[in-house]
């Protein structure tokens, strides 16, 4: 029998699947970050599928204007865009050396905030294919949520096979 729990869990594995599909699983903190949560109220039930605060960012991308670097040196030795960066580059296995992870994700920001701002760039670097995980996901997802129907049916078929048996003359 389908339960809530597995709905959750399935719809779950759909964004994981999604995210990797998109070629978005860097360190694979976030995918194993994802985890549900059951809420009852009333005569309702609601299933929160929760992940990482950076969920946002991984479905919409980052606007330019929160990109802390553009063609003007600030004089900060770092932020923590340029540090984030830094992981992201260490943990895609792309530089070891400091200097050359510090440059690169000083290029990329560049680039980022030059093209994102009609600037002097080449193009976006971010593929814009590969935004959208919820929205991709869609319809997979709903085919889950309309399992919730079989559920409740399920649940009232018992309830009044279990009050009304033998109670009903034809």
């Amino acid at each position: 029998m389908i339960t809530l729990d597995k709905i959750a869990t399935n719809i779950e594995v759909i964004l994981a699947n999604t995210l990797m599909r998109l070629g978005r699983k860097a360190s694979g903190a976030f995918i194993n970050s994802l985890s549900h949560r059951i809420v009852y109220g009333g005569a309702s039930v609601e299933i929160l599928i929760q992940g990482l605060d950076y969920w946002r960012i991984i479905e919409y991308g980052t606007p330019a204007k929160n990109i802390p670097y553009g063609t003007k040196r600030t004089g900060a030795n770092s932020s923590r865009y340029i540090q984030g960066l830094m992981r992201w580059i260490k943990t895609k296995g792309l530089a070891s050396n400091s200097k050359v992870v510090k440059a690169m994700a000083f290029a990329i920001a560049t680039k980022q905030t030059s093209t994102s701002r009609g600037g002097w760039g080449l193009g976006n670097p971010m593929d814009k294919r590969k935004l959208g995980f919820i929205q991709k996901s869609q319809s997979l997802i709903n085919v889950e949520e309309n399992k919730l129907q079989d559920v409740y049916q399920a649940k009232l078929d018992a309830i009044a096979e279990k009050h009304f048996v033998n109670k009903i003359d034809f």
